[in-house]
């Protein structure tokens, strides 16, 4: 998604009730890759 002078990153993964998961400043969307493969429960 694109808003003015920002670009807002996100992905879709699974099914079920959405969360949004913020991450602290500083990082990137890859500093919770892990925390939503678990969260997503595949394992993978």
């Amino acid at each position: 998604m694109q808003f003015p002078g920002n670009d807002l990153y996100y992905e879709e993964r699974g099914e079920g009730v959405p969360i949004l998961l913020i991450h602290p400043a500083g990082a990137t969307a890859s500093t919770l890759a892990a925390s939503a493969t678990i969260l997503r429960g595949s394992g993978g």
